[in-house]
């Protein structure tokens, strides 16, 4: 079992050795000349870290995490125990004590982005460079304790209502008021599906991901059928904006039918088919979604559509 202490001068080179494996395994658009760079730089940035801790077991360094003050400067674990838990234990134990917490993360890193979605963390802007001002957009992330209070189910799908109803506040705005409202939701599930949604809106597709997958292992289906079904919907689409698109297809193909998304489901089907590549698949089924809308011409629309697909 690894055990969080404090970083000596003498944990450094293996710091280093940690930080490497664990960047060249989920860092692949950086080049082996980036990666140079910046272990410089993470070798010279270590002395000067406020509070750096590291997880060992026995006299082996398992991983490392940097902070100072509320902001997170660093969290690495070697790949051999990545899934394990040391991340989130370094992670709490330099957070310990604070109300909000700051970190980066680079947007090309969607595994790191998971990571931190499904800790709590919510994007509250973006740069177009690192902070040392080389081409690797960063995503900057904040954690808050949320207290929002609760006056019930009616009074928080109004509150819910009129933020989305609001079109004076912006995309960061939105979100950090939806984490608000999720905080105080009657259900957790109801609380992860409008914070995906607000994520989703914005074009944070790999967090929004997370959320929508917490709403549905929450059992959202169960506590309100119709945003079950929107989520259906909002899902599949991140998930075939992010390449995914089998596993949207799947999941449109098994959505359920509700007066909440009418045809939806089909049309979203239409296009994550086209975006795997099955065209004619995807064309039956936008066709056969609108043909029951037709004045007249169904017979025939409906043999045209299902002749798209014969063999």
């Amino acid at each position: 079992m690894a055990t969080i202490r404090s970083a000596a001068p003498t944990d450094h080179d293996a710091i280093l050795g940690v930080w490497r494996r664990a960047v060249e395994a989920t860092h692949p658009f950086l080049s082996p000349a980036d990666v140079d760079d910046l272990g410089k730089d993470v070798e010279r940035y270590l002395p000067l870290m406020p509070d750096l801790r590291v997880a060992v077991d026995a006299d082996r360094v398992l991983g490392f995490a940097a902070a100072d003050g509320d902001t997170v400067e660093m969290l690495f674990v070697d790949p051999s125990v990545h899934r394990s838990g040391v991340g989130t234990a370094l992670l709490d134990a330099v957070t310990a004590g604070h109300d909000v917490v700051h970190l980066d993360v680079n947007e090309q890193n969607p595994t790191a982005r998971r990571y931190y979605a499904a800790r709590g963390f919510l994007p509250v802007s973006r740069s177009a460079t690192d902070g040392e001002g080389r081409a690797f957009p960063v995503l900057h992330l904040e954690r808050r304790v949320l207290t929002e209070p609760s006056g019930g189910r009616e009074d928080w799908e109004r509150r819910v209502a009129d933020l989305w109803a609001d079109e004076s506040i912006g995309d960061q705005e939105r979100i950090g008021r939806t984490g608000l409202l999720a905080a105080a939701a009657p259900h957790p599930a109801l609380g992860a599906f409008e914070l995906g949604g607000s994520l989703d809106s914005a074009g944070y597709e790999v967090e929004a991901d997370v959320h929508y997958a917490a709403a549905t292992a929450a059992g959202l289906a169960d506590v309100d059928p119709a945003r079950a079904a929107q989520l259906v919907v909002q899902h599949a689409s991140t998930l075939r904006n992010l390449g995914r698109t089998d596993e949207a297809v799947v999941m449109l193909r098994e959505a359920p039918s509700h007066p909440s998304t009418g045809a939806a489901p089909r049309v979203f089907l239409a296009l994550a088919l086209h975006s795997a590549g099955r065209s004619a698949e995807a064309l039956r089924v936008a066709i056969e979604a609108v043909e029951p809308t037709l004045p007249r011409y169904n017979r025939s629309v409906r043999a045209y559509a299902a002749a798209l697909t014969e063999d």
